[in-house]
């Protein structure tokens, strides 16, 4: 009886040990990594981090991305028609991308849809974060450019922007899998 009684100890204890040695990340490990990740995009790039300003929003000479209150990143290559803006609701837009790279901890994923028959469609302001594969794939920060139309930014407009999974499309928001659009580039239809 006493061997049994030590045996089940023994498997109790490492019922509990065992779990404990899962080499899965925490939530808040994943995020630090996509935190860490960011930071070494932008280095490796040669960028610096300003803070959002409405007077640097637009200079293709400099290297600087602008920090937004919603946490992307955003550096405007191209204003677009600076007489044609989106009007919130009412401006169907399209998106193109020039090699979009879905920066994960282990692996890096690139694609481009400039040569697509079916560009990406939204209405400006639509609230959906959908996956791309959906039929209303925008999510936030992908429409929040838009909404710098005051500052000049129009149809045609070319960004470079990078989303962390928080603001991103739903799918990637548990796997805290990061966007980086080094162009991106917003027609207006109606």
């Amino acid at each position: 009886m006493r061997k049994f009684l030590l045996f089940l100890s023994a498997l109790f204890v490492l019922t509990l040990i065992i779990p404990s040695c899962s080499s899965s990340k925490t939530y808040a490990e994943l995020l630090q990594n996509e935190e860490n990740n960011i930071a070494q995009l932008i280095v490796d790039s040669g960028y610096t981090v300003i803070p959002f300003n409405k007077d640097t929003l637009y200079n293709p000479k400099t290297k600087k991305l602008m920090k937004l209150d919603n946490g992307s990143f955003l550096a405007i290559i191209s204003k677009g028609d600076q007489k044609d803006t989106a009007i919130t609701n009412v401006t169907d837009v399209t998106y193109r991308f020039k090699y979009g790279r879905v920066l994960t901890d282990g692996d890096t994923i690139v694609y481009s849809n400039t040569l697509s028959s079916y560009p990406v469609e939204f209405t400006s302001g639509a609230s959906a974060t959908a996956f791309a594969s959906s039929s209303n794939p925008v999510c936030t920060a992908i429409q929040a450019p838009l909404s710098f139309h005051k500052y000049g930014l129009g149809n045609g407009a070319k960004i470079k922007i990078i989303i962390p999974a928080k603001i991103s499309f739903t799918d990637y928001q548990s796997a805290v899998t990061t966007i980086y659009f080094p162009e991106l580039t917003y027609k207006f239809y109606e």
